[in-house]
């Protein structure tokens, strides 16, 4: 009752400091080049435009945020996640692991991940990110194993509808649970098969080798941005992987009334303030119940 209670004044509060935060960022859409850093065009980095007067240019070194999209998005699909931190003022690497590194974990998992990691060295010379952005669970499993490869220094970290555990009812609703209708019934077949896929030898290792590397993120500040609508990695399952892997009194979450990777399309203004009140440092700590009321 009171852990409840404690986290209702910690959401009151949130909602307070966005409420009254100084005045809010314009957010145009900038003009900018993605340029790969990498022969294979996996890592892509973006700068602010030197012209736009409104950007804080005068940082130096300039802060660089990592942003990871989600399974089989394109660049230009990450292109508004991009944009809202050049609006910041920073740099911005970004990438996606590739669709066969999930579908195909045992041919190309380990050298897509290291040449996530070596192209993010590359980009930002091993100086230390402002943030790790990541985007469903194919961006935080991406975050986590290329930290597991050779640590990843950053200063906040924030996790857009995911992480959650690989499981096989994770892995069902992760494959299903955009295509069935609302309330449908899984097949017990369908989820056996995936805890026989899960299970084999070489995958059952790689998930442990991902469960171990997700407990070993970065014990940075994190911000949990999830959706009550989101039936592929739903607020549970993340609070679940959070209650276990990350410090809560290092730990934020807003919930949002969205689904799946939804939040910045159906929410914008809502979405910049509460990562900009974050990597400010005045979203105070604290997970909200699960009952909460999503961000409308």
């Amino acid at each position: 009752m009171q852990s409840t209670l404690v986290n209702q004044l910690r959401t009151c509060a949130a909602r307070r400091t966005l409420a009254t935060s100084a005045k809010p960022l314009a957010y145009p859409s900038p003009a900018f080049h993605d340029a790969p850093v990498d022969a294979h065009g996996l890592v892509r980095t973006a700068r602010p435009s030197s012209e736009d007067p409104t950007l804080p240019l005068s940082r130096s070194p300039r802060p660089t945020v990592l942003v990871l999209g989600w399974w089989n998005a394109a660049p230009h699909h990450l292109h508004k996640y991009v944009a809202l931190h050049l609006q910041r003022g920073a740099n911005v690497v970004y990438a996606t692991l590739p669709a066969h590194c999930v579908l195909v974990p045992l041919v190309s998992l380990d050298t897509n991940i290291r040449r996530l990691r070596d192209g993010l060295a590359r980009a930002t010379d091993n100086r230390p990110l402002t943030a790790v952005h990541t985007l469903s669970n194919n961006g935080a499993y991406a975050y986590a194993f290329a930290n597991a490869l050779r640590p990843i220094s950053t200063a906040h970290s924030v996790c857009d509808s995911g992480p959650s555990f690989m499981t096989p009812e994770n892995l069902v609703a992760g494959t299903l649970g955009a295509v069935l209708p609302p309330g449908s019934a899984t097949p017990a077949w369908v989820t056996d098969a995936a805890r026989r896929y899960l299970g084999f030898g070489p995958h059952a290792r790689i998930i442990e080798r991902l469960h171990a590397a997700l407990a070993d993120l970065p014990p940075c500040p994190t911000l949990l941005l999830g959706g009550h609508r989101d039936r592929i990695v739903p607020p549970a399952s993340i609070v679940e992987l959070a209650s276990k892997c990350f410090r809560e009194d290092r730990t934020a979450a807003v919930w949002f009334d969205s689904g799946h990777v939804e939040h910045f399309r159906r929410f914008p203004r809502e979405y910049r303030r509460v990562v900009d009140a974050f990597l400010r440092d005045e979203l105070p700590m604290g997970i909200p119940p699960l009952s909460h009321q999503g961000m409308k």
